[in-house]
């Protein structure tokens, strides 16, 4: 998976920096949280109470 590769520093485009790696994977760790309480949202406004 080339996710994995950048954050793990092994792809070719994978940043060097420790940091920068550890900050991609707190993006990513934010964005699919928020995807997620969207979905979750959009599904609660669908179904009737």
């Amino acid at each position: 998976m080339p996710i994995i590769e950048i954050v793990g520093g092994q792809g070719e485009a994978a940043p060097q920096s420790l940091s920068r790696r550890l900050g991609w994977f707190v993006l990513i760790w934010i964005a699919s949280t928020a995807a997620i309480f969207l979905a979750a949202g959009a599904i609660r406004l669908l179904v009737p109470h």
